[in-house]
């Protein structure tokens, strides 16, 4: 009896660490199993990218165009599809504004373990939604939570999509808007795709700092790009 615990003990040890590991992976920002992905731009060189998810927001887009349009900042928006049908108007805003627009999936639900037809269905809604909102730049995607492990990524190389990850991204946690931009300022390398968000009434901290985040990194010498534009470099 005691050998078969033990045996069960050691079984359901390795199945967590299987488990953790998988899990780990599924949330990697530099590795996939099938596709290109990429976490950041070139580091010989002083540019950085801002990266904004989800939204768009009735309440916040305007604000946050407004924040950028005075910094005269280029932004990467990855935008929900099911956010976009409610308001495509805010996505066009967005688009003569400047800014690069990215897929983030129509419902923003986890796709990591969904099926084949139901990803394709994510992207193409979402994609066919900025479309018919006037958006014609390139179209990178950013999975919801960045997970992705068998499906989705086999689905991205298929469709020959790239999967924008990051390498800065920070959480407020009860930081005052000046604190959390110097933080964000501080991790920022040549090169770095950051991620923010501004987008919801929880975010009102992160939607502060913008401005700051935007400030430092010209101070520290980065020229703010989009992720095209970052990659192409």
């Amino acid at each position: 009896m005691r050998r078969l615990l033990l045996a069960l003990v050691a079984i359901a040890a390795v199945l967590a660490a299987g488990a953790y590991g998988l899990r780990a992976y599924s949330k990697s920002t530099t590795h996939q199993i099938a596709g290109d992905i990429v976490s950041h731009g070139p580091r010989d060189r002083p540019r950085v990218a801002v990266t904004l998810d989800d939204g768009p927001s009735p309440r916040y887009t305007a604000e946050v165009l407004e924040i950028l349009a005075r910094a005269n900042a280029p932004a990467t928006f990855y935008l929900t599809g099911h956010e976009v049908a409610r308001r495509p108007e805010l996505v066009t805003a967005i688009a003569e504004a400047g800014h690069e627009i990215g897929n983030h999936s129509f419902t923003h639900d986890r796709l990591v373990l969904l099926g084949r037809e139901r990803i394709e269905d994510e992207l193409a809604q979402t994609d066919a939604w900025l479309r018919g909102a006037g958006y014609d730049g390139p179209l990178t995607f950013r999975p919801p939570y960045g997970s992705k492990l068998w499906v989705l990524p086999r689905v991205l190389a298929r469709e020959g999509r790239l999967t924008v990850m990051w390498d800065v991204a920070l959480e407020a946690d009860g930081d005052t808007a000046p604190a959390y931009a110097a933080r964000i300022v501080e991790a920022a390398q040549p090169g770095s795709i950051i991620l923010m968000h501004v987008m919801y009434q929880s975010r009102e901290v992160d939607r502060a700092a913008l401005a700051l985040v935007i400030d430092g990194l010209r101070a520290r010498g980065f020229e703010l790009v989009t992720v095209t534009e970052l990659l192409e470099g």
